[in-house]
């Protein structure tokens, strides 16, 4: 369990250096991905925390909304 809130404070840290205001459940698609770009970005990143890539099917826009999701569903085991 502490491994996976490390993950989360990890991601939200990174998020964090691109909009300050980031929090568990802020939405991300109205801030940090609001362009394809920073997308892919984030899906690298998690990809790293997760030391795994992310199955294409599971590459979705909603997958990616809030942290706290980002992390139910790509970083906690």
């Amino acid at each position: 369990m502490v491994q996976e809130t490390s993950k989360l404070a990890e991601l939200i840290s990174w998020l964090r250096v691109r909009d300050p205001e980031i929090g568990d459940d802020s939405d991300l698609t109205e801030t940090v991905l609001e362009d394809s770009l920073r997308f892919i970005e984030l899906l690298v990143y998690v990809e790293t925390l997760r030391d795994a890539p992310i199955a294409a099917e599971m590459i979705d826009l909603e997958n990616f909304r809030t942290p706290h999701q980002i992390h139910r569903l790509f970083l906690s085991t």
